[in-house]
């Protein structure tokens, strides 16, 4: 296969990176890392238009976590136990609950960062046209639960004549503190809820699933303060693979009549969970009984799926459309797993989840993966080599699978001497121009590059390459099956 060398490959630092976010609907990425800055990039022109990082302002420590909002300000977390707020225009942030951050930059940098302070996940749990809502979650084992009203918002808002604690409440209010001895929190993830209680009203809620260093996990309903779930000891080491999933029952899937948005009740909602050493992934049912005393419920995996990864699980994630998990370890090993069928109503399996194939192409540690809506599988390892598989449909036979798997190399192993280190962060983004939509692939490294390619022509290709060899699977069944009957006849 012909090399696909890079549109651009930016150097950002002489040190990792180890975040990275998009703006929606636009060409500009924030990436952060263990150099203390952020560097906003323009992928369209390969351009750094901003550097987060001043005397002044910013963090003392490594940036390990950033969301970039829609109106063009970044939040991002630090080991030195700060969130910084910044500004959309000019290089300037304030700290989430200390007002202005000065002082907090270069001139902190020698400054030593209290024990359990780091900031250790940001998560986005909802946006609307005047505020945003995010968790965040640090090393004393704290979530916090911040609104930080939208750009416009502060901007009709913001008087020179107000107070600094008015100024404050207008950049931003913290609605709620959650807190549990489990020790440092290391992952969150966020779901969207309806709620049908008999005799009341549907009531949307959002939780939030925090994974904690000690192996533990807790569902919190935030809004009303109290924790929905807790599994004890879930895993062996810090748990730091969350993801939430739907599997709905023989109903199938609900519609809300007025938006058209899929309806995710509390019966239909799992998680998967895992930690990075166990090598072992769990299945939650979310509605696991009833509380009682405001106790939280106590609940048991539904199902368990052991050591599928010899050394260690390195992430998870969710394909939907073709109800498949897909997990990646430090065994340079994938495995594409089948979502277990589940009676909704009893809360028990019927058809256990099970592994449908593995993908070894890698020969090193899968260090990041992305899954495409159209799944398309782009998986990235630690001799910076990445590679496209393409997932297959909801039901294949399961003689034909490894045939369809592999579809293209974006980069061979040792290809590109700046990802040989690792890849860290590996992600599709799309943009326009005019009324053409560009779509990329983004690779941030461990040494402190960010690596771009153009991807329109590359999908396409994958796209046709993907419908000959369904083709060529569909007329190898029907033979098989000719042959089959023929000799059943015989």
């Amino acid at each position: 296969m012909d090399k696909k060398n890079p549109k651009y490959n930016i150097d950002l630092s002489d040190r990792s990176l180890l975040c990275m976010d998009f703006r929606n609907g636009t060409s500009y990425v924030v990436c952060g890392g263990a150099d203390h800055g952020l560097k906003v990039v323009d992928i369209k022109a390969g351009t750094v238009s901003k550097n987060l990082y001043t005397k002044l302002y910013g963090h003392s420590e490594w940036v390990t976590c950033c969301i970039f909002f829609d109106d063009g300000r970044v939040l991002s977390g630090g080991m030195d136990g700060r969130c910084c707020l910044w500004d959309n225009a000019q290089v300037k942030c304030v700290e989430l609950g200390n007002g202005e951050s000065r002082g907090t930059g270069y001139a902190a940098s020698m400054m030593t960062v209290p024990t359990g302070y780091s900031i250790s996940d940001i998560n986005l749990l909802k946006k609307t046209e005047s505020e945003f809502q995010v968790a965040i979650g640090d090393y004393e084992g704290k979530i916090k639960i911040w609104s930080i009203p939208n750009n416009k918002e502060t901007a009709v808002s913001y008087r020179r004549t107000m107070s600094s604690n008015m100024r404050k409440s207008i950049r931003h209010t913290l609605f709620c503190e959650l807190e549990e001895k489990q020790g440092p929190v290391v992952s969150l993830q966020s779901s969207s809820i309806r709620l049908n209680r008999k005799g009341q009203n549907p009531e949307n809620v959002v939780y939030i699933a925090a994974g904690y260093r000690r192996g533990s996990i807790i569902i919190w309903d935030w809004v009303n303060k109290r924790q929905h779930m807790i599994m004890s000891n879930a895993h062996t080491g810090a748990c730091q693979c969350l993801r939430f999933f739907n599997i709905h029952g023989k109903e199938g899937i609900k519609y809300d009549t007025e938006t058209g948005e899929i309806i995710q009740d509390l019966s239909s909602l799992f998680l998967i969970s895992s930690a990075r050493m166990d090598g072992t992934i769990k299945i939650w049912a979310i509605d696991g009984g009833r509380q009682t005393s405001n106790q939280p419920i106590r609940q048991k995996a539904v199902f368990i799926l052991e050591k599928i990864h010899e050394l260690g699980i390195s992430g998870i994630e969710v394909y939907p459309n073709g109800k498949k998990i897909i997990t990646s370890g430090i065994d340079g090993k994938i495995n594409v797993i089948s979502y277990p069928v589940i009676n909704t109503k009893i809360r028990k399996i019927v058809s256990k989840p099970e592994i449908l194939y593995q993908i070894d192409w890698h020969q090193n540690v899968v260090t990041s993966f992305y899954v495409m809506p159209q799944g398309f599988l782009i998986t990235g390892c630690l001799d910076g080599s990445i590679a496209v598989h393409y997932l297959g449909e909801l039901e294949e036979p399961g003689n034909e699978r490894r045939n369809q798997m592999f579809i293209d190399v974006i980069c061979y192993p040792n290809q590109i001497k700046d990802l040989v280190n690792g890849i860290n962060v590996l992600k599709m983004h799309n943009y326009k121009i005019g009324s053409t939509k560009i779509n990329v692939l983004v690779a941030a490294s461990e040494l402190g590059n960010l690596v771009v390619w153009e991807c329109n022509d590359y999908i396409n290709e994958w796209n046709m390459k993907k419908q000959e060899k369904t083709n060529t699977i569909s007329s190898r069944i029907i033979e098989s099956r000719g042959l089959r009957e023929s000799n059943f006849v015989q």
